[in-house]
């Protein structure tokens, strides 16, 4: 059975009882990107893009969300009880074209919507459509100073760390077959 590209939207209710609406990103995302860099905090900014600093560029908007959702697929979470808000989270993967079954998985929530199960809705979704397309493996570089995420991944998704290296982790995350 082949299940469409991506996703369709899907409202969900988070465990606090805020109400989130998880879909695929499209190119007209473009502003509720630049929009919500400024509720990533720096340290948030060094965690997800391994610099303080980061900004998009128009190469940055473009690549994050020109998106072809099969090899590169990106779903994103806006507030329900916020809808003109910014995006709130963003999850994606994309195919290695010269690691067949395997993928790079990135994953940001905004600071003020964090520890709220918002990461794990992502991970889930993300989990179910890679299965369907079939990969076998998310590869994950999260900075080595992020215990508790590795951690996470670890022990609730089966992830395994391969290597250290210059302060990087990287891990493997099983993709369970659909």
């Amino acid at each position: 059975m082949s299940l469409p590209a991506c996703l369709p939207p899907q409202p969900h209710t988070l465990p606090d009882g805020g109400r989130v609406l998880l879909r695929p990103i499209t190119s007209a995302d473009r502003t509720r990107f630049v929009q919500a860099l400024p509720h990533l905090s720096p340290r948030s900014r060094h965690q997800r893009f391994h610099t303080p600093n980061f900004s998009f560029s128009a190469y940055h908007l473009s690549y994050l969300t020109e998106v072809d959702q099969h090899h590169h697929v990106a779903l994103g979470v806006v507030d329900l009880d916020q809808p003109d808000e910014p995006g709130i989270a963003v999850g994606r993967y994309i195919c290695l074209p010269d690691q067949p079954g395997h993928a790079e998985l990135a994953l940001t929530v905004v600071d003020a919507h964090q520890h709220r199960g918002i990461g794990s809705l992502l991970m889930r979704a993300l989990l179910h459509h890679a299965a369907a397309h079939p990969l076998t493996t998310f590869d994950c570089h999260i900075q080595a100073e992020r215990t508790g995420l590795i951690d996470v991944l670890c022990q609730h998704y089966g992830a395994t760390v391969h290597t250290v290296r210059s302060g990087i982790a990287e891990l493997a995350l099983p993709v369970p077959a659909a």
